[in-house]
């Protein structure tokens, strides 16, 4: 019996999404909620799936949808629009909802998923993870994170976006200010910091768009300034689409590159079965977005009464579906504790579902493949010490994940 056994369905719920500590590990908590019930109640108004047909459900049913005033009341009270973090989240297009939604994400439709993109996409990929291998392997040991996997997807979408060369640490660091915003617990601290944040983020791409629209250039900023410019996209709507292509690019990406390589040097046989081309490389990266997830969980709103399993849920209610715990449901994958790069089952959740599944899946896993591709060429690359969790419950990566490589 372990110690989450004793606990209730809000122990848990509170364990998961603490900040002081986050937790080690999310997946015995997520067995102890799955063995409670579907779904279960852990507050009022408060219900968490860890299915995956039930998590797939709230994430495609339209009678589920975002809930900005509710997420900022919780966040910086009665007066939350007085943030600019906040109001910067509420104009995002992850919290938006149709047809708003619809409308943002077609104006940014063909830049992700048209062939050519994803293909000119991936040639660029793979010559920055080339060059960053070559580094690795050059300095013998290294800090994967800071050394490799941080510098790939920042690299790939300050190019893709048109942030300058000179700029691109900072607005990274900046980025990852605002991101406190995400945060469960985000406290007064985090979220003054998160408004400066903002607030320096918002200037700065406002000069960069003024700029770009009289451009030629082929970059996201020339394309949104020229669509602002000629009314297609109100010009209010261009700087949050600019924050939530480099939110759902950068640290995501990042997380999934230590997650995949973490588990990979924890299996060296299946390491070995991708170097001898024994398993796709496809089906690995697959494989670590179902087992270790960046995005554990995401919440929606009831909009209207409703039937879930045997619980009725009321108008106004939350229902968090907590994506790791549905990535490893067994009634849809085989040991699903278990990491297996040649595992056939279900895609994962990872990407989400319905009409906010993640517009740069194709260009994020475009890097995957790229990142494992460039890392294979290498002799050996080996744990050089204990890697450390980001301490975050909103995105689960690696801070640091020291490496010894041989060329």
């Amino acid at each position: 019996m372990s110690a989450s056994d004793s606990l209730s369905p809000s122990q848990l719920f509170s364990l998961l999404f603490a900040t002081d500590p986050p937790p080690g590990d999310p997946y015995p908590l997520y067995e102890a909620l799955r063995a409670e019930g579907e779904p279960v109640r852990v507050d009022a108004g408060l219900w968490v799936a860890t299915g995956y047909d039930m998590c797939e459900l709230v994430l495609r049913d339209q009678r589920f949808a975002n809930d900005m005033d509710a997420v900022g009341l919780k966040k910086g009270g009665p007066r939350w629009r007085g943030h600019s973090a906040l109001r910067m989240l509420e104009s995002m297009m992850l919290m938006a909802n149709p047809p708003r939604h619809g409308r943002l994400r077609r104006a940014l439709q063909g830049r992700f998923t048209s062939s050519r993109a994803v293909s000119s996409g991936a040639t660029v990929v793979r010559g920055i993870a080339d060059g960053l291998v070559a580094d690795l392997a050059s300095r013998g040991r290294s800090d994967f994170v800071t050394d490799f996997a941080d510098l790939l997807p920042t690299e790939v979408i300050s190019r893709f976006i048109g942030i300058p060369r000179s700029d691109r640490r900072h607005f990274r660091q900046q980025i990852l200010a605002f991101n406190l915003v995400f945060e469960r617990g985000t406290d007064s601290r985090q979220l003054r910091a998160a408004d400066r944040a903002t607030d320096e983020i918002t200037g700065y791409l406002d000069e960069l768009l003024a700029e770009r629209r009289t451009g030629d250039g082929d970059d996201l900023l020339t394309h949104i300034a020229r669509a602002s410019a000629d009314g297609s996209l109100p010009e209010e709507e261009a700087v949050p689409l600019v924050f939530q292509i480099y939110n759902a690019s950068y640290q995501t990406v990042s997380s999934l590159l230590g997650n995949g390589l973490a588990v990979l040097m924890e299996h060296p046989e299946q390491f070995a079965a991708l170097r001898e081309r024994r398993v796709p490389l496809s089906a690995a990266v697959t494989e670590v977005l179902r087992h270790d997830p960046p995005v554990q969980s995401t919440g929606r709103h009831a909009t209207t009464p409703l039937t879930l399993g045997r619980e009725k849920v009321e108008e106004g209610d939350m229902v968090v579906a907590l994506i790791g715990a549905a990535n490893r449901d067994p009634d849809r994958y085989r040991l699903p504790q278990s990491f297996r790069a040649d595992r056939v089952g279900p895609q994962p959740l990872s990407f989400g579902q319905g009409i906010h599944y993640c517009l740069g899946a194709p260009l994020a896993l475009a890097q995957m493949e790229a990142a494992f591709s460039a890392l294979l060429t290498l002799r050996t690359i080996e744990p050089a010490g204990p890697g450390e969790r980001r301490p975050s419950a909103n995105m689960r990566g690696y801070s640091r994940l020291p490496v010894e490589v041989r060329a």
